[in-house]
């Protein structure tokens, strides 16, 4: 077992099980990946109110408060998807409201979301996350170009540089420097520059379309810490997950769907794996 590029165990397979080996991966236990100290919450970042997009999602509504983690579970084809990129504006609903600090807003396009603190982390970072020939700086700091540029468009070099610097720190990304190519990074060191680059914006709220998908056990603990860390700094997420165990022990509430609908919203002491289940396939539906 190999940890930060040295070997930190040598096991006999048939001795050992994946905790133990996760264990000496990560330099800690398996079961402490999720645990955090709760942030307290604010008042509603997010609201959506019967959001409706025919053959894909029907009167979908939910709320998610500052500093809260909110999961929306459900397998494949229920809608999810579908409904998050709505509420980017990477589509466009029938019907329904996007609410925003307590206020109606417009999205129509991503650039409708961005303004008003709305970011997005895509579920297929080398199709649309990671600009894969582009440096790790690019990808950092390319969402705050126009902030960066002067009055006649020139870029600020030095502010860039600053940037980079704070989100290679923050995000704990491991490069050989700001001129990297995207694609040598590690999946795990990718979805941690997506990540920063949409910190960068300065968001009020993160909608993360499988974070943790393709990445290793070790990096997957370190963006669970990042979302930790991310609402106590008062950042309203909303996690989108195929992995049970990561909605059942990351998140304080989850929303449930199944064919398009909410079947239930739980909150944390309601959730477990069978609960969660029987909601996605809509044996324990409760009609929202």
């Amino acid at each position: 077992v190999m940890r930060d590029g040295r070997v930190v165990a040598t096991l006999e397979t048939g001795a050992t099980d994946e905790d133990t080996i996760v264990r000496y991966m990560v330099g800690r236990d398996k079961a402490s990946f999720y645990h955090y100290e709760q942030a307290p919450k604010g008042d509603a970042a997010l609201e959506v109110r019967g959001l409706t997009k025919s053959g894909f999602y029907e009167d979908i509504s939910f709320s998610v408060n500052y500093g809260e983690i909110l999961g929306v579970a459900g397998l494949v084809g229920c809608g999810r998807d579908e409904l998050v990129k709505s509420i980017y504006g990477l589509t466009v609903p029938d019907m329904g409201e996007i609410w925003v600090a307590g206020r109606p807003v417009p999205i129509r396009r991503p650039q409708d979301a961005l303004r008003q603190g709305i970011a997005l982390l895509s579920e297929d970072r080398k199709e649309s996350g990671i600009f894969a020939e582009m440096s790790v700086k690019e990808n950092l700091t390319m969402a705050v170009l126009s902030r960066l540029a002067g009055p006649v468009g020139l870029l600020d070099l030095g502010a860039e540089a600053k940037i980079f610097q704070k989100y290679l720190g923050l995000m704990r990304i491991r490069c050989a420097g700001p001129r990297q190519r995207a694609m040598d990074l590690s999946g795990g060191n990718q979805q941690k520059v997506v990540l920063g680059r949409a910190l960068a914006t300065d968001c009020r709220v993160l909608l993360l379309l499988e974070p943790t998908r393709g990445v290793d056990v070790g990096a997957k603990s370190e963006i669970y810490t990042l979302l930790h860390m991310m609402a106590k700094e008062g950042i309203a997420v909303v996690l989108i997950s195929s992995d049970l165990p990561e909605i059942l022990s990351v998140c304080d509430r989850a929303v449930v769907l199944w064919q398009g609908r909410v079947t239930d919203r739980l909150d944390k002491s309601e959730m477990d794996e069978n609960a969660v289940m029987r909601c996605a396939t809509g044996i324990g539906a409760n009609g929202g």
